[in-house]
Protein backbone atom coordinates (compact mmCIF):
# COMPACT_ATOMS: atom_id res chain seq x y z
CA UNK A 1 0.00 0.00 0.00
CA UNK A 2 1.28 3.50 -0.84
CA UNK A 3 0.32 7.01 0.15
CA UNK A 4 -0.64 9.49 -2.59
CA UNK A 5 3.00 10.65 -2.76
CA UNK A 6 4.11 7.09 -3.53
CA UNK A 7 5.73 6.34 -0.17
CA UNK A 8 5.00 2.88 1.25
CA UNK A 9 2.51 2.88 4.12
CA UNK A 10 2.18 -0.78 5.08
CA UNK A 11 1.72 -1.38 8.77
CA UNK A 12 3.50 -3.95 10.89
CA UNK A 13 1.16 -6.03 13.05
CA UNK A 14 1.13 -4.87 16.68
CA UNK A 15 2.73 -8.09 17.96
CA UNK A 16 6.32 -7.94 16.70
CA UNK A 17 7.65 -10.37 19.28
CA UNK A 18 9.96 -7.83 20.91
CA UNK A 19 9.50 -5.21 23.60
CA UNK A 20 11.30 -2.30 21.91
CA UNK A 21 8.19 -1.12 20.15
CA UNK A 22 6.31 -0.88 23.44
CA UNK A 23 9.26 0.57 25.35
CA UNK A 24 9.60 3.52 23.02
CA UNK A 25 5.89 4.31 22.58
CA UNK A 26 5.79 3.82 18.82
CA UNK A 27 2.09 3.36 18.02
CA UNK A 28 2.57 1.67 14.63
CA UNK A 29 5.50 1.19 12.32
CA UNK A 30 5.37 1.39 8.52
CA UNK A 31 7.55 -1.03 6.58
CA UNK A 32 9.76 0.16 3.76
CA UNK A 33 11.99 -1.91 1.51
CA UNK A 34 15.55 -0.86 0.75
CA UNK A 35 14.67 0.05 -2.86
CA UNK A 36 11.75 2.26 -1.74
CA UNK A 37 13.93 3.82 0.96
CA UNK A 38 16.52 4.79 -1.67
CA UNK A 39 13.86 6.13 -4.03
CA UNK A 40 11.86 8.05 -1.40
CA UNK A 41 14.52 8.86 1.20
CA UNK A 42 13.58 12.55 1.51
CA UNK A 43 9.88 11.80 1.95
CA UNK A 44 10.55 9.01 4.45
CA UNK A 45 12.92 11.14 6.53
CA UNK A 46 10.36 13.95 6.46
CA UNK A 47 7.72 11.56 7.78
CA UNK A 48 10.16 10.35 10.46
CA UNK A 49 10.69 13.96 11.53
CA UNK A 50 6.92 14.23 11.82
CA UNK A 51 6.82 11.19 14.13
CA UNK A 52 6.47 8.14 11.87
CA UNK A 53 8.66 5.09 12.48
CA UNK A 54 9.77 2.68 9.76
CA UNK A 55 10.85 -0.94 9.75
CA UNK A 56 13.38 -1.24 6.91
CA UNK A 57 13.35 -4.59 5.14
CA UNK A 58 15.58 -6.37 2.62
CA UNK A 59 13.81 -9.03 0.60
CA UNK A 60 10.98 -8.95 3.13
CA UNK A 61 13.20 -9.48 6.19
CA UNK A 62 13.67 -6.75 8.84
CA UNK A 63 17.18 -5.24 8.80
CA UNK A 64 16.88 -1.83 10.48
CA UNK A 65 14.56 0.66 12.11
CA UNK A 66 14.24 4.34 11.26
CA UNK A 67 12.88 6.30 14.24
CA UNK A 68 12.00 9.93 14.81
CA UNK A 69 14.63 11.52 17.04
CA UNK A 70 13.02 11.92 20.45
CA UNK A 71 14.19 11.73 24.05
CA UNK A 72 13.41 7.99 24.03
CA UNK A 73 15.46 7.52 20.85
CA UNK A 74 18.35 9.46 22.37
CA UNK A 75 18.21 7.15 25.41
CA UNK A 76 18.26 4.11 23.11
CA UNK A 77 21.33 5.44 21.29
CA UNK A 78 23.14 6.29 24.53
CA UNK A 79 22.59 2.82 25.97
CA UNK A 80 24.70 1.46 23.10
CA UNK A 81 27.44 4.13 23.15
CA UNK A 82 30.79 2.63 24.27
CA UNK A 83 31.58 5.63 26.49
CA UNK A 84 28.24 5.37 28.27
CA UNK A 85 28.57 1.58 28.66
CA UNK A 86 32.03 1.98 30.24
CA UNK A 87 30.78 4.62 32.69
CA UNK A 88 27.74 2.51 33.55
CA UNK A 89 29.91 -0.55 34.24
CA UNK A 90 32.28 1.51 36.41
CA UNK A 91 29.32 2.96 38.30
CA UNK A 92 27.81 -0.47 38.93
CA UNK A 93 31.18 -1.79 40.17
CA UNK A 94 31.49 1.18 42.55
CA UNK A 95 27.94 0.65 43.77
CA UNK A 96 28.66 -3.02 44.53
CA UNK A 97 31.62 -1.82 46.62
CA UNK A 98 29.36 0.64 48.44
CA UNK A 99 30.91 3.67 46.78
CA UNK A 100 28.75 6.42 45.35
CA UNK A 101 29.55 9.85 43.93
CA UNK A 102 27.56 13.04 43.65
CA UNK A 103 26.16 14.55 40.49
CA UNK A 104 28.89 17.20 40.14
CA UNK A 105 31.67 14.60 40.39
CA UNK A 106 29.88 12.38 37.85
CA UNK A 107 29.49 15.30 35.45
CA UNK A 108 33.21 16.10 35.79
CA UNK A 109 34.10 12.44 35.16
CA UNK A 110 31.99 12.37 31.99
CA UNK A 111 33.52 15.61 30.71
CA UNK A 112 37.07 14.34 31.31
CA UNK A 113 36.55 10.92 29.72
CA UNK A 114 37.96 10.55 26.19
CA UNK A 115 35.47 10.91 23.30
CA UNK A 116 34.14 7.86 21.45
CA UNK A 117 36.03 6.91 18.34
Amino acid sequence: MRTPDGVPSERVPSALGCSHKRDYNIPQMATVGIRDLKTHASDIVERAEAGDAFLVTRRGKPVAVLLPFTIDTEDLILTHAPRFIKLREEGRADLRKGKTIGWEMLKTKVQKSPPDR
